[in-house]
């Protein structure tokens, strides 16, 4: 059925059992169920949603009880309001994970970022896009990149005013500082009619983060208003942007504002109805590729670089499948296997470990002939320990990748339809078993 290769590998394993370690607690998951209870209401022209105090009503008794005792009514009488201001800083320089992540937001992969990224360095619009660093280094003219974007249209009057600005620029700074190269940022103004839209989309994306990084902070006032409707309480809120700050520039992953009508303690709203709703607690979500990245980096797995690889690896061996990201059976089975007879290679601190060996090797802390001699000894204790269990791992493989082959019933015989490999043509077809 399956005769590609399978691989195990220090990197790719470990990642691919945070997928099915997600996976098996969803499996786990009991949902709960529960309801809620939703009005609407009125002041002036303008119409407001609001839930019920009690989130969630862990009976439907209880939730019906609540929407017999406001049944008929026509107004709610506002017993408080709560304005509270919070400050969201500005987001820090980006580095090569943060693209990514960024990146897949707004509809581009992993894998097809950095190629996209690499096209632009290339061309000499945006620095070198394999990096760890999230501080700009004091050498970078902050000042002269500015003037640059302000010859694009699109940025010339946001990039003006922050040159316009009294004192030294000040930049966010992250939680990386190295040496090797810059945070990725800017370097040319292309004409945005010259770029290929999914390139022009990145880019903008590249310069408008730069921007941001030297911009204020965004001030948001939300305020929270409890409503008395017979004897129920309901709670309205909302969002209002206060001061914009960098927001004017990078209006990336904005929730919509819920915007409130003034309100003051005792006014009167009319009151146009409730509705209840059975709904269930959910699991954990499962990754996607752009979480996963950042997973990868917190746990030390991978380099800036391999990455997004990694995870095209994975799916190329069978092992996942879509985005956000789901194991196969075959993945499943493969760290069933590992986890069973040789656990250290599924787990990130023998990876995590040589990677950062290997950073020693780069700041000349130690030799490669010593981590190389490190790394052999790791995988030597893992493989005999693998390799007498061979068979029986082979035989777990085998029923797992004829389970995911399986496309369907025979209508000839009954049996499994499964997707097999043609050695002669190097193709796929669907046979019967």
């Amino acid at each position: 059925c399956y005769h590609g290769v399978l691989s195990v590998v220090r990197v790719q394993t470990p990642t691919l059992k945070l997928i099915v370690d997600r996976e098996l607690e969803r499996d786990a998951f009991c949902p709960v169920t529960y309801w809620t209870v939703d009005a609407t209401f009125k002041a002036g022209e303008t119409e407001f949603p609001a839930g019920h105090a009690t989130e969630r009503f862990t009976s439907k008794e209880a939730a019906d009880a609540a929407l017999s005792a406001v049944a008929g009514a026509t107004q709610g009488d506002v017993a408080d309001v709560t304005t509270t201001r919070r400050t969201i800083k500005a987001p820090t320089p980006f580095n090569t994970t943060a693209l990514q992540a960024a990146a897949s937001a707004e509809g581009i992969g992993p894998k097809r970022a950095m190629n996209i990224a690499e096209s632009l360095y290339m061309n000499g619009w945006i620095s070198y896009p394999r990096v760890d660093n999230s501080v700009y280094p004091k050498s970078l003219d902050l000042k002269g990149l500015l003037k640059t974007l302000s010859g694009v249209p699109a940025y010339h009057t946001y990039a003006e005013s922050l040159l316009r600005k009294e004192g030294p620029l000040t930049a966010t700074r992250g939680a990386k500082e190295t040496t090797d190269h810059p945070p990725i940022h800017p370097t040319g103004a292309p004409d945005p009619d010259k770029l290929k839209p999914e390139e022009w989309k990145l880019y903008n994306l590249v310069a408008r983060r730069f921007m941001a990084t030297l911009s204020a902070p965004a001030v948001l006032e939300a305020t929270k208003v409890g409503i008395a409707v017979a004897g129920e309480r309901f709670i309205a809120r909302g969002d209002v942007v206060i001061e914009p700050g960098f927001r004017s520039i990078y209006p990336y992953g904005i929730k919509k504002e819920e915007h409130l009508p003034k309100l003051a303690e005792r006014d009167v709203v009319g009151f146009l109805g409730a509705t209840g709703a059975e709904k269930e607690t959910q699991p954990p979500k499962r990754f996607k590729a752009a979480g996963l990245i950042q997973e990868m980096e917190k746990r030390g797995l991978g380099t800036k670089a391999t990455r997004h690889d990694i995870i095209e690896t994975l799916a190329s061996r069978g092992y996942i499948a879509s985005d956000p990201i789901e194991p196969t059976k075959l993945g499943r089975a493969v760290i069933e296997a590992l986890s069973t007879f040789a656990e250290r290679i599924t787990t990130p601190g023998m990876t995590a470990e040589l990677e950062a060996e290997m950073d020693q090797i780069a700041n000349g802390h130690t030799s490669r002939e010593v981590v190389v001699g490190h790394s052999r000894e790791l995988l030597a204790e893992v493989m005999s320990v693998l390799l007498p269990k061979a068979e029986e791992v082979g035989e777990l493989l085998k029923d797992a990748a004829v389970e995911d082959a399986k496309v369907g019933i025979c209508p000839k015989s009954g049996h499994d339809l499964l997707v097999k490999s043609s050695p002669k043509t190097k193709g796929q077809f669907v046979g019967c078993a």
